[in-house]
């Protein structure tokens, strides 16, 4: 499932958008998102996780970040990396994802599978583009200050659900 949130400063008039989650393709994304740590692709410290835990797993779900240099919002995948816990082990998927994308023999850790069999190891070093600070994720619930003018930011709601 995913969604897309608008936010408004009603002051200065800042806005963005928010595009969180990854719906259905979520197999070949989580796939995808793993070749390229495992590749160097989005870093060595990427890299040397899966080397050092080749059954790890990685949350590739977009989430909200902010910087904590400059203020400035942006939607990432959170590439926040995990281990197994004592006592797991980790199964290849069988059947389809879902009937409207069938992903059958795709090798992916699922979101839940994460939250009940894996510990959390280190969360990604994200960095800002436009001042080069330390992004963080921000919780959909946090209340969300504007970078330009410093007033909290308005939800406009939901722009758009997918799946």
């Amino acid at each position: 499932m995913g969604e897309g949130k608008g936010y408004i400063c009603p002051e200065c008039g800042y806005s963005f958008t928010a595009m969180l989650g990854i719906g259905m393709r979520f197999p070949y994304v989580y796939r995808e998102t793993v070749s390229a740590m495992k590749h160097g692709e989005l870093g060595e410290e990427a890299q040397k996780f899966f080397a050092e835990h080749p059954d790890g797993a990685v949350s590739c779900e977009l989430v909200m970040m902010k910087c904590a240099g400059c203020g400035e919002y942006d939607c990432r995948k959170a590439l926040t990396m995990y281990v197994l816990k004592e006592g797991y082990a980790h199964e290849v998927p069988e059947g389809i994802w879902s009937t409207a994308m069938p992903h059958e023999g795709l090798d992916y850790v699922s979101p839940d599978e994460i939250k009940v069999s894996y510990t959390k190891y280190a969360e990604y070093p994200h960095k800002c583009e436009a001042c080069g600070g330390d992004m963080q994720i921000v919780s959909d619930d946090a209340a969300k200050v504007c970078p330009n003018c410093g007033h909290e930011l308005e939800d406009e709601g939901i722009a758009m659900l997918w799946d």
